[in-house]
């Protein structure tokens, strides 16, 4: 589901694996905010930047109900 690639930005290293497994968090935050039909939303004050993400990750289909991949995310952040 994610790709490793680094990328140098100045002097500094920033692994993209790493970035992601830190927002693994907040997509399990906000994938949790759904329907009993598994339709996301995006709380008061959420950020719709981070739905298109997880919409670009697989996360959440492009009509917006979670995935398989998004239900196993959730599964995984609860361990």
């Amino acid at each position: 589901m994610f790709t490793m690639r680094t990328e140098v930005t100045g002097k500094r290293q920033m692994n993209t694996f790493e970035a992601m497994a830190e927002s693994t968090g907040e997509f399990a935050r906000l994938l949790n905010h759904h329907y009993g039909d598994g339709t996301v939303y995006v709380p008061s004050g959420g950020s719709l930047q981070l739905y298109h993400t997880c919409v670009d990750a697989g996360l959440i289909t492009e009509d917006g109900f979670i995935t398989r991949q998004g239900r196993e995310l959730i599964a995984r952040s609860l361990t």
